[in-house]
C-alpha cells in the first residue's frame, strides 16, 4: 500500500500559472470604476485624450514611456515605477508566453 505522501505526489495538479495583462486594461478599469473618460484623464494627465485613447486601444503594443507612466502614476496616486513595472512584466509575460 502507498503511503498518503507517496499517494499525494503521484496526483499533485500541475502548477499554475499566472497570466499578465497588459497596462491598457488595467487602466481601462481604473478609468471606469472612476466614471472618467478618456478626456477627462486627458486632461487630468495633461497627455491629452486621443494619447489615452492609443493606450487604451494599445494592449501593449508599444511600451509605455517614462513621461506616459509619470503622468498615469501622479494622476492615480501609484507612481511611475507601478505603470512601468507592470508594463515590463507584461512583455516578459508575453515573450515567454507567445500566442
Amino acid at each position: 500500500m502507498l503511503s498518503r505522501a507517496a499517494t499525494t505526489a503521484s496526483h499533485k495538479a500541475p502548477p499554475l500559472t499566472a497570466r499578465a495583462f497588459p497596462p491598457s486594461s488595467f487602466l481601462a478599469e481604473e478609468l471606469a470604476s472612476r466614471g472618467w473618460t478618456a478626456e477627462r484623464f486627458g486632461k487630468l494627465t495633461g497627455l491629452g485624450a486621443p494619447r489615452i485613447r492609443r493606450i487604451l486601444r494599445g494592449a501593449g503594443r508599444r511600451p509605455l514611456t517614462a513621461s506616459e507612466a509619470e503622468a498615469i502614476g501622479r494622476a492615480l496616486g501609484t507612481g511611475a515605477q507601478f505603470w512601468l513595472a507592470l508594463d515590463a512584466s507584461w512583455r516578459r509575460w508575453r515573450q515567454e508566453h507567445p500566442k
